[in-house]
């Protein structure tokens, strides 16, 4: 975390965040260290349910998540809806594409069929990205 994430992401200060997914250690961490307010959305199915917000959070977060979704577009379109217009979203894949597939995990793919997959489709653009 503190050497590849929280350098990384652009804290906004009184930034009102969402982490999607179980709550993990990772994120009491970035929660312990940035400072920053950081709702969960945790559903049973993650790839139908919806998000009751609209234009609410300044960032969201997905760390180890996509990849465990068979309707990660749905999921996504989710995050886009709850985000402010001039918020961001930060995902993390496993850099392996193929390699984790099994019973948990459904979408494993390298950035490129990301972007053409599920950010061109939602009119996202990804603005940085680190391996």
């Amino acid at each position: 975390m503190n050497n590849h994430v929280i350098p990384f992401i652009q804290i906004k200060k009184g930034a009102i965040c969402m982490d999607v997914g179980e709550a993990n250690p990772r994120m009491e961490y970035l929660k312990q260290e940035t400072g920053l307010n950081v709702w969960n959305w945790d559903t049973p199915d993650l790839n139908f349910d919806t998000l009751p917000f609209e234009d609410k959070f300044d960032m969201i977060f997905a760390f180890d998540v996509l990849e465990h979704l068979q309707n990660c577009l749905w999921t996504v379109s989710q995050m886009k809806k709850a985000l402010k217009p001039d918020g961001s979203i930060y995902v993390n894949l496993p850099e392996n594409a193929m390699w984790l597939w099994g019973d948990e995990h459904y979408f494993e793919i390298p950035l490129k069929h990301f972007i053409k997959w599920i950010a061109t489709p939602l009119g996202l653009t990804v603005v940085r990205q680190k391996k």
